[in-house]
């Protein structure tokens, strides 16, 4: 062999060799990121952070009133493979994710047919608090503690709920512009609560950014109010998971990383985190089943609340048992 091909065969080994070390040193960092904000955003104190007005022995006190809040009568046996996660959209305030829940979401996915039910609960639905026996926005559960907001939602709902996830509201707006913006079809005018001349979006399918997404998901100045929001959520929802679902490079999975990081708060370990995704990797827009409850407003004592309609209720209940294939026992006393 020539000088000049034993030369042009060393340039093409060194190059291989580069390329393939590259390759495994780039998945060593994207493995590292992966674990490292799976463990950021694990909530690993599992309570609100803005409960500073009680002292321990309170909060312990509370959350054994939220725990024994209803005396159970039946144990819930689930035969199907699903989990439950209740999704709470807050505005975070220096990375603390605290205040009333603006955003109240059930997910229940089955793990087996990789389909999921998604439903929308307004935030000012009238209902009883789980940590005190009282009734209130079922969105002032969240403000107190997490726990709070999980019982609560299970009383409402009639189902256990496994973990929760909670979402800042900037993180949402900056994770759909890394992925590129989503596609909507817009269904009515957007524009800005108090200006009605400052226009977001126009009506018809378009590609939509972060910031024009978030005033889509929080747009209420139409007849439908709080109900619309939610119809809207679920379609951002469902478009987000699509779009994310179609992301061609691995170089944007590090941006994505720290954006989940900096953004989402979770009572899911890592190894549930990592099972979770490892098990949805063919979930679609298409595959989630939206639900929603309506009802009429109602004044009391000078604030709004919603009472929910209860044939409404009584239908979403019965649709969440079936998905999650549960069956009542009644237990021995």
């Amino acid at each position: 062999m020539s000088i000049k091909k034993k030369r042009i065969l060393k340039i093409m080994i060194v190059t291989v060799s580069l390329l393939v070390l590259s390759g495994v040193s780039y998945a060593s960092f994207v493995g590292y990121k992966v674990h490292q904000t799976l463990n950021d955003i694990q909530d690993t104190d599992f309570n609100n952070e803005d409960d500073i007005s009680e002292s321990e022995d309170e909060k312990q006190e509370t959350n054994k009133q939220i725990n024994n809040s209803i005396e159970e009568v039946t144990e819930r046996v689930r035969h199907g493979n699903t989990v439950s996660i209740l999704i709470a959209g807050v505005d975070s305030e220096h990375g603390r994710f605290v205040g009333r829940s603006d955003v109240l979401m059930v997910a229940v996915i089955d793990l087996d047919s990789q389909e999921s039910t998604l439903l929308s609960i307004p935030r000012d639905t009238y209902v009883e608090m789980a940590s005190t026996g009282e009734y209130d926005k079922i969105n002032h559960a969240y403000a107190e503690s997490v726990e709070n907001s999980m019982k609560t939602v299970e009383n409402f709902l009639d189902i256990p709920i496994d973990h929760y996830v909670a979402i800042n509201f900037t993180g949402f707006e900056t994770f759909i512009d890394h992925i590129g913006g989503i596609e909507l079809d817009v269904e009515r005018t957007i524009y800005h609560n108090l200006h009605p001349d400052r226009v977001y979006l126009y009506p018809g399918v378009q590609k939509v950014n972060g910031s024009n997404a978030l005033e889509y998901v929080r747009f209420r100045a139409d007849g439908e109010g709080d109900f619309g929001r939610n119809r809207r959520q679920q379609q951002v929802t469902k478009a987000v998971l699509d779009q994310t679902l179609n992301i061609r490079t691995v170089t944007q999975i590090p941006g994505i990383l720290d954006i989940v990081g900096n953004n989402i708060r979770t009572s899911m370990d890592t190894n549930t985190m990592l099972s979770l995704v490892r098990n949805l990797s063919s979930l679609t827009g298409e595959k989630v089943e939206t639900l929603r409850l309506t009802g009429d407003g109602e004044m009391i004592g000078g604030i709004y609340y919603v009472m929910v309609d209860e044939d409404e209720h009584e239908e979403v209940v019965e649709r969440l048992h079936k998905r999650m294939d549960i069956e009542y026992v009644t237990l021995e006393r």
